[in-house]
């Protein structure tokens, strides 16, 4: 029987008050890194029938550690039970039981992550494994490897805009960077308040291209401008393009500058007036 998270939760939860087990949860949730599932890391084909085994690794970190806190600190007769799968865990990379049978496989040799603990790097893969299997991301997204050993100012803008995938264009157009973007593409302003702009890129469907499935590809960023004690100042930060990709607390007008502004640096609809004061 598969030992889980959802089933350690729920266990936790009808002992400990939930809030309690919440609080802990976040807590670790903070600060750890989140390493990728087998899933991710490689397709079915690579795993084959180990798919059918009893499988556990570095991504089951975040509820083991909480596993651990409620053994180690209220000796919880449940947590305590997962010690030596918790050990199992912390020492390998992946780990597949069965009856009379157990796989293991060592720990990356490269993991990097960017500061919310995805798995990132620019120029380089973000992990590799001792046997050359290696996994390149842009913060948590998975991308080809050619999009990652290319340099950024040799990036090929116009075939960058063929992926199909929009998050990897998105986290490619990153590493390529807006400000190179802007003066390569044409785009157009939605909005200007107080020196800042809110831009549109609106790229064409290229002709003759199977792999391009949509119509055209329609973006959205902050040209923002200020001084500060080391003197002038730009950035270009992308931003939602529709109502409902804001969220919740969406702007009363997605396409004022200024109210896209606020929202993006996260002061709520009530602050507005009381923050630039």
């Amino acid at each position: 029987m598969r030992v889980s998270a959802w089933g350690t939760r729920c266990r936790l939860t009808r002992v400990f008050f939930p809030t309690v087990v919440q609080t802990v949860e976040q807590a670790l949730e903070q600060n750890m890194p989140r390493p990728l599932s087998l899933a991710v890391l490689a397709p079915p084909q690579r795993i084959g029938d180990h798919l059918h085994y009893n499988q556990y690794g570095q991504c089951d970190a975040h509820w083991l550690a909480t596993a651990d806190f409620f053994a180690t600190v209220f000796e919880d007769t449940h947590c305590m039970k997962l010690i030596g799968l918790m050990e199992a865990v912390s020492a390998t990379g992946f780990i597949w039981i069965r009856p009379g049978r157990v796989i293991f496989c060592d720990r990356p040799e490269i993991a990097k992550y960017d500061d919310r603990g995805r798995p990132h790097c620019q120029d380089g893969p973000a992990l590799k494994y001792r046997d050359g299997y290696t996994h390149y991301a842009i913060h948590g997204v998975p991308v080809p490897e050619k999009y990652i050993v290319m340099p950024a100012e040799q990036l090929d803008f116009g075939e960058l805009i063929k992926e199909p995938n929009a998050a990897v264009r998105m986290a490619v157009i990153e590493k390529f960077g807006f400000r190179r973007l802007m003066d390569t593409v044409k785009y157009k302003r939605v909005s200007t308040a107080c020196g800042n702009s809110l831009i549109e890129f609106r790229l064409a469907r290229p002709e003759n291209d199977e792999r391009w499935t949509g119509g055209a590809l329609r973006f959205r960023a902050l040209h923002l401008k200020w001084r500060d004690k080391t003197g002038d100042r730009e950035t270009v930060v992308p931003v939602p393009r529709l109502a409902r990709q804001f969220g919740d607390d969406c702007p009363e007008n997605v396409d004022d500058c200024e109210q896209v502004r606020r929202w993006t640096l996260g002061w709520p609809k009530e602050a507005m007036s009381m923050a630039e004061t």
